[in-house]
């Protein structure tokens, strides 16, 4: 498999996929992202949710969230995830 620029094509949003950018590699997908505010989550806008370690999330640390337009300007790449292992 190859690395595919967000610039000549975006990442699915229908499943997930491994990105890579300046700081490493990690798991993304499309997806809501929320806001709370007064206590309350409202769902507020779509976005590419990216994960680098999930050590971060369990350390209290939200993923990224990337728009479009930010996945190209920050030269994100990105490819499928491999199928998995079939069975004997």
């Amino acid at each position: 498999m190859e690395w595919v620029k967000c610039s000549d094509q975006m990442p699915p949003k229908d499943k997930k996929f491994i990105f890579n950018y300046c700081y490493g590699i990690g798991l993304g997908q499309w997806g809501k992202c929320y806001k709370t505010r007064n206590g309350n989550s409202e769902r507020t806008y779509d976005a590419y949710i990216l994960i680098l370690h999930p050590s971060e999330i369990i350390d209290g640390n939200p993923p990224f969230f990337f728009t479009e337009e930010y996945m190209i300007e920050m030269e994100v790449k990105w490819m499928p995830l491999p199928h998995p292992p079939k069975e004997d």
